[in-house]
């Protein structure tokens, strides 16, 4: 990309040049026709040149919106936290964090985990949670930071760099979340006697950082509604990449990332 700004620079030199000869030296034919040559080539080179620099800009936020798509779909689809929702509502709906709430958690915690069942399920969530952590955001700095070579550190109007620079956080931000939860995960695989009380409580965490909970009543139902995605709206600033990529004639089809509401009947 500096290879097509420096050679934008010289084509815009070089067509000053030509056009100050040209209009000093008019007499001259030679000069003048040298002058008029050089300035019709560099018009066009000047036009290809800004052909490909936005073809290449558009290349590079598509790049980053598949790959950022594509770790956004992953974490959705792997973990799937919603059957601790009903068991600890009330840590879900009540953030008080009074003394008797808390009790209240660590009663249920203590009667979830006294099933067999619900142990096994546990342990295929740190798992998945282990393996969703190996994620890595590394390509996706790349990919931004040759989007941002594309303009001045000092552009400060530019809402895409912005909003790629803010995805681009917030998922290296939960991956480093994710990470910190998978480290006590590993050690608690490499035990025989599990602390499936903690592991529930760290799990309950990474839930509610990433499902929004509320209850409504619908049709005469207590529904309780599930809203991926809470602290990282990594959902919304990726719908907004989306649209800019759309924002040409042709629309593309990505396909239906967007994480959903989940709904669940409260008894």
């Amino acid at each position: 990309m500096k290879v097509k700004k420096n050679s934008l620079w010289i084509v815009v030199v070089i067509s000053i040049i030509s056009i100050s000869l040209a209009v000093f030296f008019p007499k001259e034919k030679l000069i003048y026709d040298l002058s008029i040559g050089v300035i019709s080539g560099n018009m066009v080179a000047f036009f290809l040149i800004l052909i490909e620099y936005h073809e290449e800009k558009k290349d590079i936020l598509e790049s980053f919106f598949i790959k950022s798509n594509h770790i956004n779909k992953t974490i959705g689809n792997d973990i799937d936290l919603t059957y601790l929702i009903l068991p600890f509502k009330e840590f879900f709906l009540n953030k008080q964090g009074t003394p008797s709430s808390v009790n209240t958690i660590n009663s249920k915690i203590d009667e979830f985990i006294q099933s067999e069942k619900n142990e096994k399920i546990l342990q295929e969530s740190m798992d998945t949670i282990i393996k969703v952590s190996e994620l890595s955001a590394e390509e996706l700095g790349n990919i931004f930071s040759k989007y941002h070579s594309l303009f001045s550190i000092n552009t400060s109007n530019d809402s895409m760099r912005k909003e790629l620079f803010k995805t681009y956080q917030e998922i290296k931000d939960l991956l480093s979340f994710l990470r910190k939860k998978a480290f006590h995960f590993k050690n608690q695989k490499n035990i025989q006697c599990k602390d499936y009380k903690m592991m529930t409580e760290f799990l309950l965490e990474i839930a509610d950082n990433i499902y929004n909970v509320e209850e409504i009543k619908e049709n005469n139902e207590l529904v309780i509604k599930i809203r991926k995605q809470k602290k990282y709206e990594i959902d919304i600033l990726i719908d907004k990449i989306l649209k800019k990529l759309n924002s040409d004639i042709e629309q593309i089809d990505y396909g239906d990332y967007l994480t959903k509401e989940i709904k669940i009947v409260n008894d």
